[in-house]
């Protein structure tokens, strides 16, 4: 990017191109775990707190204006302005949309080009390598990459806080926003895993106490049971007394508890990431990125693209003649070139969602789902942060604001889970059977009468039935008990989320009030008849003290306005 150099009209092209708010002023990087927080409050030290050199500067932005270049930070040094995430980035847009032929014919862009087999490969470079040198190395020493390794990709990690700024510079806005929602998401799987293995423990000690089971295994050869297919025969309803104890371990009232809770456990989840995310993106100044740059950018860096395309194929050649040289030391890209190559985000989002679904819709079949899905996702994060720091080509940084169409997924299976749990303690659980009965109780052992089979010697089979085989009177009285523990059930829950939904705002108030401040700050910094109001010296972070909003006492006074 060296081309941009010294000149305000290239500076004023980047600023179409770029999809980075330039900097007015940088402040203090503020964390905002809410379990840091809570721990310093009662001032008990934090084991998952661990101190990640070179953390990221935080940035007051806004939209790009010529006339005010000079109030930028960095806009006298045009070589360091960006990152090399922004860069590469940059380039990436330039080159997609770089005319290599006739554009009548769509020729245009790197991607056609390697659909066409002209170019084998086209990714960013990592920057070094991601091993640890064998001498000892001050963190600040480290590349970028081999930071993300020491404190995140390795094991050791597994309970520490994910460094999500250190993510988001290395791999954009779109990989930190993944790794920031499955740490959200498997953060709050604690509470549903505790409240789960709690139910089947409960179910477990409570097994012997089941008096259904007990009379099923007490019966010896008092019950002979109907053939179960034309080819099966007889059999007693004592052979199934395991079967009956271990079903009392997902068939307790602790379950329909269980089943309740997660339906207002997924809903609460959804509802305080829309939080989170809304402080994510506003922190990594893109939450209204979409609106803002919805606008077509210009062709007039064609020749540029052109000329590094041409560059990048001449220097392939090249390699190609170097490759048979002995003993030669790779270069960085010959390396990268042999990673695999990075495919996105699909398949690790589509794992995520569908076990969301199983641990909501089936958990009333089965309550220690939400702990192996905890303990899946403590293997999950750190398997997927390897890959991308070491297995993975680094991919092309990509802004976003949130989860994108994966919410309204999470969101649909959410509701649907609360009707699917609905059917399954109505239809398939003993709960409302064993409560009192508006009719006199059915004869046990079971859920149902034993209906005697026109049989020599008599048999009998599961059902609330008359001898003549017809259902009785209390099957369709249970029926629509079930139908209306249904209804009921599925009107609370929705009331209730409806009402968290109602109760919780997406944005939180403090979050609000920062970006309003932001704003006027930023239309201060840029109006024509103030003076520049964030264009001091650069002060180290430490030196600037600031409220709970991030803004500088200096500069705060100026919002008292509002």
């Amino acid at each position: 990017m060296e081309d941009f150099a010294g000149h305000s009209q290239n500076w004023a092209a980047v600023g179409t191109v770029s999809p980075f708010p330039p900097a007015l002023q940088a402040h203090p990087n503020p964390d905002s775990n809410t379990s840091d927080a809570l721990l310093r409050q009662l001032r008990l030290p934090n084991p998952m707190a661990q101190p990640v050199p070179n953390k990221p500067l935080d940035f007051y932005t806004c939209a790009f204006r010529k006339s005010k270049l000079d109030r930028f930070l960095g806009s006298d040094s045009p070589d360091s302005y960006f990152s090399s995430t922004q860069r590469h980035r940059i380039v990436y847009e330039i080159l997609t949309r770089t005319v290599y032929g006739k554009r009548k014919h769509a020729e245009v862009g790197l991607d056609r080009l390697l659909n066409e087999g002209v170019y084998s490969a086209a990714f960013p470079l990592h920057e070094g390598p991601f091993e640890l040198p064998e001498y000892e190395v001050p963190g600040e020493e480290l590349n970028p990459r081999q930071i993300l390794y020491c404190f995140w990709a390795q094991w050791r990690c597994w309970y520490k806080y994910q460094p999500l700024d250190h993510i988001r510079e290395y791999f954009g806005e779109k990989v930190a926003i993944y790794f920031a929602w499955l740490g959200f998401y498997t953060t709050w799987l604690l509470p549903a895993a505790a409240v789960g293995t709690f139910v089947f423990l409960a179910g477990l000690f409570a097994m012997g106490t089941n008096t259904p089971a007990q009379e099923i295994c007490n019966s010896g050869g008092q019950f002979l049971m109907c053939p179960l297919c034309d080819s099966c025969g007889n059999w007693n309803l004592s052979e199934i007394c395991s079967m009956a104890k271990v079903g009392y371990l997902f068939d307790h009232p602790g379950t329909v508890f269980f089943s309740i809770f997660m339906s207002f456990w997924a809903v609460a989840f959804l509802e305080y990431w829309k939080r989170k995310n809304a402080t994510l993106a506003h922190h990594w100044d893109c939450l209204d990125f979409q609106e803002e740059e919805a606008g077509g950018r210009p062709f007039w860096l064609s020749g540029l693209g052109l000329a590094k395309l041409k560059a990048w194929r001449q220097k392939r050649k090249l390699a190609r003649v170097q490759g048979g040289q002995i003993g030669q030391e790779p270069k960085r890209w010959e390396e990268d070139f042999e990673l695999i190559e990075c495919e996105g985000l699909f398949e690790e989002y589509l794992e995520m969602v569908l076990q969301f679904g199983f641990i909501t819709i089936f958990v009333a079949a089965f309550p220690l789902a939400p702990l192996f899905a905890l303990l899946n996702n403590w293997v999950e994060i750190r398997l997927d942060a390897q890959k991308f720091v070491c297995e993975y080509r680094r991919p092309v940084a990509e802004r976003a604001q949130g989860i994108s169409v994966w919410f309204f997924l999470l969101d649909v299976l959410a509701h649907i889970s609360v009707i699917v749990n609905a059917f399954l303690i109505a239809f398939t659980s003993d709960f409302l059977p064993r409560l009192p009965p508006p009719a006199p109780p059915p004869p046990r052992p079971g859920r149902g009468s034993l209906l005697t089979c026109p049989l020599s010697p008599p048999r009998r089979y599961k059902a609330f039935r008359d001898a003549s085989g017809s259902y009785t009177l209390f099957y369709w009285k249970l029926l629509a008990v079930r139908l209306g523990f249904i209804i009921t059930f599925e009107h609370v829950v929705f009331f209730c989320l409806r009402l968290i939904d109602w109760v919780v705002p997406d944005v939180p108030e403090s979050l609000g009030v920062k970006i309003k401040r932001e704003r006027y700050l930023a239309k201060q910094a840029l109006a024509d008849n103030q003076a520049a109001l964030l264009t001091q010296a650069p002060v180290h972070p430490a030196a600037r003290p600031s409220d709970d909003t991030g803004i500088p006492w200096e500069d705060s006074g100026a919002v008292e306005a509002l």
